[in-house]
């Protein structure tokens, strides 16, 4: 008897320890995110060096007319929708929602933090970058919609390439097959049509949407990068706040 209730003992505290845990499935060392990143950095000072040169012009004009030839005035509500996503309005209320989520659920914790950390950042970079280049917006005859402030980069490409682009990680973290694969294409193509509503609404070059892109990247690989790191932390048993290993 004796040894049947160390047993139960053993399997009541497994299951007590296992509490408050997702499961990884994809447990594999990521090494590649923080180069990744930093090409992805590199990618943006490449475009910002460029801002003002006649072949910067001709991308930005060859692609949004090709563009919207593609997606023409019948697709606008559509366009708006996919803008939407990307906006402030969107994801300011998620990033709070994450950081609240994380705070009361354990094991959605570093996933909520950091992920609503990576918004903000993403946020706020974006805004001295804009006011760092000051690059002026599209033709106003280009518009489709009222927008303010300056072009370069633009947010929704940068902010939603730093959200979904960390979600994606997320999914290839925790995901099996096939919903890892699904769910990664389906963030990819959302950030995609985001970046290519703002050029057929006319209120972002290309090249603005170009370089968000690549910044927003280098965001939500360095914020998957230390949610490894966070997690390798816990799973060897160290206090959450105590510093990575190198």
């Amino acid at each position: 008897m004796d040894g049947k209730r160390g047993i139960l003992s053993l399997c009541a505290d497994n299951r007590r320890r296992g509490r408050g845990k997702l499961k990884i499935v994809n447990a594999k060392k990521n090494r590649w995110k923080l180069p990744l990143a930093a090409l992805s950095a590199c990618g943006f000072l490449v475009v910002a060096s460029m801002l003002g040169t006649s072949a910067l012009a001709a991308f930005d004009d060859g692609l949004y007319f090709a563009l919207v030839k593609v997606f023409r005035p019948s697709e606008f509500p559509l366009m708006e929708w996919f803008a939407f996503l990307g906006s402030a309005r969107m994801l300011t209320p998620i990033a709070a929602l994450l950081l609240a989520f994380g705070i009361a659920r354990r094991e959605f914790r570093p996933y909520g933090v950091l992920s609503a950390m990576d918004i903000l950042s993403a946020w706020a970079t974006n805004v001295f970058l804009k006011n760092l280049f000051r690059r002026q917006r599209p033709d106003i005859g280009r518009w489709l919609v009222a927008e303010r402030g300056y072009s370069f980069p633009s947010g929704h490409a940068m902010v939603s390439a730093a959200f979904y682009g960390y979600l994606i990680c997320v999914c290839l973290l925790l995901f099996k097959r096939p919903w890892r694969g699904i769910s990664s294409l389906l963030l990819l193509l959302t950030v995609a049509f985001i970046g290519v509503s703002r050029i057929c609404l006319g209120v972002h070059y290309p090249s603005d949407v170009t370089a968000g892109f690549f910044a927003g990247s280098a965001f939500a690989l360095l914020f998957s990068h230390y949610t490894d790191r966070f997690l390798d932390a816990e799973a060897a048993g160290r206090p959450k706040g105590s510093a990575p290993r190198t």
